[in-house]
């Protein structure tokens, strides 16, 4: 009797693991180069580095650009450095992930003067694409989320990290909080779901 269960007990974890295999199979996760055949127009497939060009037509000259997954908070360094980008020109840039890994970016764009910023927020990159900023795309800032952390704790916070629920990338701190006082942060994403990381 003990025989017949155990070679039953055999008999379905093999089914299990043939059926583990097919399942690998036909979703193509055997294959690390597959690219899924999501192609679509020029992105390139999933395992493509894309390259973006930014064409400004705001109107005015732009000295800083600066691109982000749309699940970080942080903006990260100006990619344009020194240099300009006149109104009605154009610039290139390779980005730093394949499409397989991030596809949704925000984009930001500093005026060298009026302290203007232009914004797009998660747009769907292909490779190859054009992405134009226009007026439409001036940006005052007060869509964004603001939050006040309160420290009741007794300790001092040395830092402050918020992020979207669905990333992993906690970003760059926001600054401290001491004990009995209060921070106000305003997070550089649109509203979403987040998540709040405080250090003592």
């Amino acid at each position: 009797m003990k025989i017949i269960k155990l070679i039953g007990i055999i008999t379905v974890t093999m089914v299990v693991m043939f059926a583990m295999t097919g399942c690998d199979e036909f979703f193509g996760t055997n294959d690390p180069d597959d690219n899924g055949g999501n192609s679509g127009g020029g992105s390139g497939g999933t395992s493509t580095v894309p390259t973006i060009t930014i064409r400004n037509n705001t109107g005015y000259t732009i000295n800083g650009i600066y691109i982000k997954a749309s699940t970080s908070t942080s903006w990260g360094s100006n990619l344009w450095g020194f240099s300009s980008l006149s109104n009605g020109t154009t610039r290139e840039f390779t980005l730093s992930q394949p499409l397989s890994v991030n596809r949704e970016y925000d984009i930001r764009l500093d005026a060298s003067s009026g302290g203007h910023q232009f914004r797009k927020y998660m747009v769907t990159v292909s490779n190859n694409m054009t992405i134009t900023f226009t007026q439409n795309d001036l940006n005052d800032r007060t869509d964004l989320p603001t939050i006040t952390i309160v420290n009741r704790s007794g300790v001092n916070f040395s830092a402050i990290h918020i992020k979207p629920s669905v990333s992993s990338d906690w970003g760059a701190s926001f600054g401290t909080v001491s004990n009995n006082s209060n921070q106000t942060v305003t997070i550089p994403i649109p509203p979403s779901s987040i998540q709040c990381l405080i250090f003592r």
